[in-house]
């Protein structure tokens, strides 16, 4: 016969687990969920100063990708230095120069809002490990945004060097849009750092 107050359940191990934590230059740890990056794209400013040491070593990496901030989704990468897109982002170019031809359009006159065509359509869930790529143009940042994206569609593309305008095969298309100004700003008291912390 068993007591109700006896527990015979054996005790279960503690276990810790590790995570990147953001913290600011005065020590505040940011709602965010990141991972230490080099930079996103050969060319980056960041890829530079980038040396890779072990898991968990502070300062190893220039930038941050920013997975999600406070709820929201970002996946973008940020210098910790600085604070900024730029030097961990590098942008291919503007859709006002020859690289008009690496968006696609709704239309067959190649005009109106640019869009991506996205190969997979996994790029845009939180868990794929590529940060969002960014065009620099008509003065501004524009990135690939997941808001209206009207999906699978016959799409046309801009050829610089015969000046048409040519039809696509179907694919999964978002609209680039401007970066926010609150996205932008999102890292505003650097320098930060990067540590591995357990709960």
């Amino acid at each position: 016969m068993m007591l109700e107050d006896e527990d015979n359940s054996e005790e279960q191990p503690c276990v810790l687990t590790s995570r990147w934590v953001l913290r600011d230059k005065n020590g505040e740890a940011q709602e965010a969920l990141v991972e230490p990056r080099c930079g996103y794209g050969g060319v980056a400013e960041a890829n530079e100063r980038c040396m890779p040491l072990e898991f968990g070593s502070p300062n190893s990496f220039p930038c941050v990708r920013v997975i999600d901030f406070d709820g929201q989704y970002i996946n973008l990468q940020f210098d910790l230095q600085s604070g900024q897109l730029q030097p961990c982002m590098y942008g291919g170019g503007g859709l006002d120069d020859d690289l008009r031809d690496t968006v696609s359009y709704l239309n067959d006159k190649c005009e109106g809002k640019p869009y991506a065509a996205l190969v997979d359509v996994g790029y845009m869930e939180p868990e794929f490990t590529r940060a969002r790529g960014l065009l620099y143009a008509e003065g501004d940042v524009w990135y690939v945004s997941e808001d209206e994206c009207p999906g699978v569609m016959i799409n046309y593309r801009y050829d610089s060097l015969t000046g048409n305008c040519n039809v696509r095969q179907e694919h999964f298309l978002c609209p680039y849009a401007p970066v926010p100004m609150w996205v932008r700003d999102l890292l505003p008291n650097a320098p930060y750092t990067l540590h591995v912390e357990y709960q």
